[in-house]
């Protein structure tokens, strides 16, 4: 508001910031940075400019008295507090954006290099790589990522990020060798094997998903259970209940019905669509709520 204020009223008393600034004898990128919220003038600065305004300090400073003394200290003190405040969340922002983009960047690299590159063993250490760094860039910045929490919270997402990590190595270990006809599977064993990692991350997502803090990197990441907390922790805490039922159920019907992608795809839809909607029911009766209550107003 202080911000707003200076811009506002140095405007309505016909000056620039050059101007401004000669009157009180700083330079015109002091007035610009007070003008963006970048910095806060001293107390006898805004007591100057209020006088130049022909305002009292407490209408500069948004109050609706008069600011002196220790209520005009008092002020200044919170107003610098909140642009501390501001400039650490931009700067968490922007570091939060270089890590991604970094670990985007690995990402894309991996894909590159597997389509690209006709060498089998040069392709699966370079995509290998790639995949190491991005996890360990993952890894070493997931309380930045993830908006830090508690200890509990931060335990079950570095949990989340080791399983998808190890589930994936597993995975492309397993491409590799069959690649290279180190051994082969038979098509009993193939369902087999994708039945018991449907069925294993079904039941780790029951486990950990009530565990998950609110965050935008992972979890059951739809656009209203990363606008709104409670849909979030609607969601996970059903997941939760719903998860492992589902999970057993689609481990005996996986191997008594033949049709497998059918079963599997209706196991999913289910596995995820049950928590989205409850979320989802969540998150327009807390809107429709806040509309109702703005109407009020």
């Amino acid at each position: 508001m202080l911000s707003d204020n200076i811009k506002r009223l140095r405007r309505r008393s016909g000056l620039t910031q050059e101007e401004l600034a000669a009157k009180l004898c700083v330079v015109r990128q002091t007035v610009s940075k007070w003008e963006n919220s970048l910095s806060v003038p001293d107390a006898d600065l805004v007591v100057r400019m209020a006088e130049i305004f022909n305002v009292s300090a407490g209408e500069l400073l948004g109050n609706s008295a008069d600011a002196k003394g220790e209520s005009l200290a008092a002020d200044l003190e919170r107003a610098n507090a909140l642009l501390a405040e501001k400039t650490e969340a931009e700067r968490r922002a922007r570091l939060v954006a270089r890590k991604r983009a970094l670990i985007t960047a690995l990402c894309f690299a991996a894909l590159l290099t597997a389509l690209l590159c006709r060498n089998k063993a040069v392709s699966c250490a370079a995509v290998a790589a790639c995949f190491l760094a991005a996890v360990f860039t993952l890894w070493r910045n997931l309380a930045l990522l993830t908006g830090g929490g508690d200890r509990r919270g931060l335990s079950a997402v570095r949990f989340v990020t080791v399983f998808d990590a190890a589930l994936t190595v597993l995975a492309a270990a397993a491409a590799v060798l069959s690649a290279f006809g180190v051994f082969s599977i038979s098509a009993g064993g193939e369902k087999i094997a994708a039945a018991s990692v449907v069925f294993v991350i079904m039941a780790v997502s029951g486990i950990i998903s009530p565990r998950l803090p609110f965050n935008r990197h992972t979890g059951l990441r739809l656009p209203w259970t990363v606008a709104d907390t409670d849909a979030w922790l609607a969601a996970h805490r059903s997941l939760g209940f719903w998860a492992i039922p589902v999970a057993l159920l689609y481990l005996a019907a996986a191997f008594a019905i033949e049709d497998f992608e059918a079963v599997t795809l209706a196991a999913v839809i289910a596995w995820l669509g049950v928590p989205s909607l409850v979320s989802l029911y969540v998150y327009l009766k807390k809107m429709r709520g806040g509309s109702a209550a703005r109407a009020g107003q």
